[in-house]
Parts: C-alpha cells; sequence; structure tokens
C-alpha cells in the first residue's frame, strides 16, 4: 500500500497509518536487540555518528554544531564521552610540563 508516510507498517495491525513515535522506538530497539545490542533507541544512531566523527578527529564544535547542541560539555557527554573521558583528554593534551 502507497502511503504519504516516511513510516508505515504494512501488517494488519496498523493497516498502512502512520507509525507513532512509541511503535518507532519499540521496534527499533526490537532490531537492536536481535542485532546483540542492549539499550538500543532512535537517537543511538545519531549518538553514534558524533562518536564516530569525534573517533576520527572531527572538533567537537563541529560535531556540536552538527548535533545541534549548546556547548562542548554537553555534547561529549551526549556521544558517550564522560567526564572521565574528558579529564584524561585535558591531561593528556595539556601544554604544561
Amino acid at each position: 500500500m502507497k502511503t504519504d508516510f516516511i513510516f508505515s507498517k504494512g501488517d494488519l495491525c496498523s493497516r498502512g497509518n502512520a507509525l507513532t513515535r512509541n511503535t518507532v522506538f519499540t521496534e527499533f530497539g526490537k532490531m537492536g536487540r536481535r542485532a546483540g545490542f542492549s539499550n538500543v533507541g532512535y537517537h543511538t544512531p545519531r549518538k553514534s555518528r558524533g562518536r564516530v566523527m569525534f573517533d576520527t578527529g572531527v572538533a567537537i564544535e563541529t560535531i556540536a554544531h552538527f548535533l545541534g547542541l549548546a556547548d562542548t560539555r554537553s555534547t561529549m557527554y551526549y556521544i558517550g564521552y564522560g567526564q572521565d573521558v574528558q579529564d584524561d583528554l585535558t591531561e593528556e593534551f595539556s601544554l604544561e610540563w
């Protein structure tokens, strides 16, 4: 069935109607668990993309802008680098002798 919706589920349950946000979240989580991951949500690809960008050397300011986040500290937390990693990076790249 062709619809104007980006997401539609072609089973008898939805009959081609738009999926709710909760259904998308639930189905995404199920796919993640089937793939062997836990705690997967629909923000996971967004967070992962930011993390991959950081790991490949993209400046955190650029990533923050790309993700629409206000500051670099919240961006580091969002992509999965907590305060301990931030402290390690600060120490590693410190200009102090």
